[in-house]
């Protein structure tokens, strides 16, 4: 009997298994260079006269729905200053009954920037504001704002909210979930924003006078997102007048809190049951009726 040395048979299979890691690291290679080769940009000016195609800013389209529409996994979305009401329900909702649920629904592995002047130039987010505003009925009647002016959900860490105001949403709605996909979102929670995108980023965002009846003025997440240089004002719910979150542990970093409230913990944010990192901050003049007028932390036991 002739028997093989163990040497032997791990050089054998490495012998076998190099051409098999070679094979799927050029699969790997070539899917990303697929999807960076038919990446574009996709360019919205609510002031544009053009053709309405979206190639160039001056045949910009002039409604952002219509870009978000037609965006695919790793186009980039540039908007110029102005202002942008939602007019469409989430992907897939089922059960989407009121016009008050309509949003801005992000496509996933997008990445869309705000701060553009009007026909392109110098990007400022501060200065050429680009709002998303959720006041789509009768002018500064805050009843009937979109419940959610924002939604992210089932996308991945390549989705980017970059250079927006968002503002007016109102979340006063029935204690009732609106259902897409494998999502859901309570019409009681986060008037600016709803997150269940794991990974995906905000950054460089202004969330201004968003309420909710329950949990999170201006957002609310239960999947670790990233939120980062943005700034959070006059925002108002029953818990985490600014942001709240359960069961997951969001990063939020170099971030301001300013005048948000609540009749409940958490001023500005309410964190539940999380471990979420939260540093280099600033809280000023955040309040709530009950503790924790920055941050008001609910643990359940």
């Amino acid at each position: 009997m002739i028997e093989s040395h163990p040497q032997q048979n791990l050089l054998a299979m490495n012998g076998y298994l190099r051409p098999v890691i070679t094979l799927m690291l050029i699969f790997i290679v070539l899917c990303f260079f697929i999807i960076s080769v038919n990446a574009q940009k996709i360019y919205v000016d609510s002031s544009a006269t053009g053709l309405l195609t979206g190639n160039t800013w001056v045949d910009a389209y002039t409604d952002l729905q219509v870009a978000i529409d037609s965006a695919e996994a790793g186009d980039t979305i540039c908007v110029a200053e102005g202002t942008y009401y939602p007019s469409k329900k989430p992907r897939n909702c089922t059960n989407c009954d009121s016009t008050r649920d309509v949003t801005f629904h992000l496509p996933d592995s997008v990445v869309l920037l705000g701060g553009h002047p009007s026909g392109g130039g110098a990007r400022e987010w501060k200065i050429n504001k680009t709002m998303l505003c959720g006041d789509i009925g009768i002018k500064g009647d805050s009843s009937d704002n979109a419940f959610h002016v924002v939604i992210s959900a089932e996308a991945d860490s390549a989705q980017v909210l970059d250079g927006f105001y968002i503002q007016y949403g109102n979340a006063n709605g029935p204690s009732s979930n609106i259902l897409f996909g494998t999502s859901s979102a309570n019409r009681r929670h986060g008037g600016g924003l709803i997150g269940r995108s794991p990974g995906s980023l905000i950054r460089n965002c202004y969330f201004i006078r968003n309420r909710a009846t329950s949990s999170g003025g201006a957002i609310q997440l239960v999947s670790a997102m990233r939120i980062t240089h943005s700034y959070f004002r006059r925002n108002v719910a029953n818990f985490g007048g600014a942001l709240q979150f359960t069961f997951t542990d969001p990063f939020i970093e170099h971030c301001y809190f300013v005048r948000n409230k609540c009749t409940g913990t958490g001023g500005a944010i309410q964190p539940s049951l999380s471990n979420a990192i939260i540093r280099k901050c600033v809280f000023r003049k955040n309040r709530s009726n009950v503790a924790g007028g920055g941050i008001g932390i609910c643990r359940m036991h």
